[in-house]
């Protein structure tokens, strides 16, 4: 996989046992990864920290939740706080219209691996509704800010705000 024109081959093994490995491939000669397996135990990946919130905003109605994740090349924390509930109406943007829960995340960087500085969200807004039956809420608008706007991925008129819509 190329990220940021570098290529990257991530991967977690998360086992039944709670343990955690690292199998990402270097992408380089050397390159290994410098976080303990101890602080990776009790992680989970990144679309996992995803739906943990969507399963408890369904079942408890709050996005405040605090996720630690390990990703392949760093260790963080996802913090989702509640904002507000809002009716979105379709538009130019998304089809969606109806009630919603926004709820704010923050990445909280623990431990990075040396040489893995790539560009990626630091914080945003989720917008949750209940479009199908059963226990959990489907984001159907996203809005992530990054900490700076590569101009390969990001239009210069964006200012550094990577918007998603449904």
């Amino acid at each position: 996989m190329l990220r940021n024109g570098v290529g990257r081959s991530y991967g977690v093994d998360y086992r039944t046992d709670g343990t955690v490995i690292n199998a990402s491939t270097p992408s380089s000669p050397g390159w290994a990864s410098s976080i303990p397996a101890a602080q990776i135990r009790g992680t989970v990946d990144q679309l996992t920290a995803y739906f943990l919130l969507e399963r408890q905003l369904a079942q408890r109605g709050t996005c405040a939740l605090v996720v630690p994740v390990f990703d392949g090349s760093a260790l963080y924390n996802v913090r989702f706080t509640d904002i507000k509930s809002e009716v979105l109406a379709a538009d130019s943007y998304q089809n969606f219209a109806g009630q919603t829960q926004l709820c704010q995340l923050v990445r909280e960087e623990i431990l990075r691996n040396p040489g893995q500085g790539e560009d990626t969200y630091q914080q945003g807004k989720v917008w949750y509704a209940p479009l199908a039956s059963g226990d959990l809420m489907l984001p159907v608008r996203m809005e992530l800010k990054l900490r700076s706007a590569p101009s390969e991925a990001i239009s210069p008129n964006c200012g550094g705000t990577v918007s998603t819509f449904i």
